[in-house]
């Protein structure tokens, strides 16, 4: 057994070597919580504000997508006010393969319509609305919450400026009262995250075969 001491000694320092070294990113993402400081955004029917909440979700995507292994950037951590076109800059300066903007939604005098949205740049290859797709299914699917459409949005700034794959997350409606205590309910926004994940680990695995091909 001593002569094979030596031996199992360097497999064992081998194989913990290889576990501990730095995996591939699946990909590079950009979270954008909206709003924020002096843009509040909507508010809630419980009376939090649009920034606040986007930005827990943006946290929380942010830290599950590192968790799965991707290099993620926040365009804001904190309450800050960040033009459209900052968003958009931060997101050009640097070579990523999707851009996410948070946001809540909210109608006015309606309290009624509750569910997810997901809203795209209309490119002429249709590849973002079958991005746009895909991460529907996947949200609806996972959170069980209604689908009210992938939506095509031109003028939005954010989706029309970004020169990567871009989507605009709207994680349900403020105005209802049932949603609006669910989307400030941190379970509920953890939950969201990791659906977010699934969804991303097959947006970029198909982002990556429409590049090679």
């Amino acid at each position: 057994m001593k002569k094979w001491f030596p031996f199992l000694a360097i497999l064992l320092l081998f194989i913990a070597g290889f576990s501990l070294w730095p995996k591939e990113k699946k990909g590079v993402i950009v979270v954008d919580a909206g709003h924020g400081g002096t843009d509040p955004g909507t508010t809630s029917i419980t009376g939090v504000h649009e920034k606040e909440i986007a930005l827990q979700f943006a946290l929380k995507i942010a830290d599950a997508l590192r968790n799965a292994n991707y290099e993620v950037y926040l365009t804001r951590t904190d309450d800050v006010t960040l033009s459209l076109n900052e968003r958009v800059q931060f997101a050009n300066s640097k070579p990523i393969d999707l851009f996410l903007s948070i946001h809540g939604n909210a109608l006015e005098n309606n309290d009624t319509v509750e569910g997810l949205q997901v809203l795209y740049y209309p490119d002429e290859a249709e590849r973002n609305v079958e991005l746009a797709t895909m991460m529907m299914n996947y949200l609806s699917s996972a959170l069980q919450a209604p689908d009210r459409g992938v939506l095509p949005r031109p003028e939005l700034a954010v989706l029309r400026g970004t020169t990567s794959a871009s989507l605009l997350l709207e994680t349900g409606f403020l105005s209802h009262p049932e949603e609006a205590i669910k989307l400030e309910n941190a379970n509920y926004q953890q939950q969201f995250s990791q659906a977010v994940v699934q969804a991303v680990d097959h947006i970029i695995e198909n982002i990556k075969q429409t590049t090679h091909e």
